[in-house]
């Protein structure tokens, strides 16, 4: 009994992060508002939803699986992948883009610094230790 409603939960879940999908890319206001930098969508009855990257001579170079997605999370996927509104420039959102970017590479680093000062304070405390030995 206890199995059959965990599946009906996750069933649930599936269907609901499907929604999100579905509002992202039927609904105006999400995925239309991309179209002016190139995002296309194509409608394939009876596939999972997928974003999918060609390079110049249209060969395909990535595919991500969207079912897990909230509708927040696929702009910001789709932003990262270099889509911008329509009612922004393309300069203007590389140049958010860039500062998102040192940002989220200085936040990174920050958190790398602690924990290699953190390694050397462990590993400082082993070796005086082993010299008490």
């Amino acid at each position: 009994c206890r199995s059959a409603w965990r599946d009906s939960v996750l069933l649930w879940l599936k269907v609901n992060k499907l929604r999100e999908v579905k509002t992202f890319v039927k609904e105006p206001g999400h995925a239309n508002t991309y179209e002016e930098s190139g995002l296309t969508i194509n409608f394939i009855k009876g596939h999972n939803p997928d974003l999918v990257m060609f390079d110049d001579e249209g060969v395909e170079v990535e595919r991500i699986h969207l079912n897990e997605y909230t509708t927040d999370g696929l702009h910001e996927l789709v932003r990262s992948k270099g889509f911008y509104h329509s009612g922004e420039s393309e300069d203007s959102y590389a140049e958010k883009s860039a500062a998102l970017r040192e940002a989220a590479f200085a936040a990174a680093s920050a958190e790398k610094s602690a924990a290699l000062r953190e390694a050397a304070s462990f590993c400082s405390g082993i070796s005086r230790s082993e010299h008490r030995l």
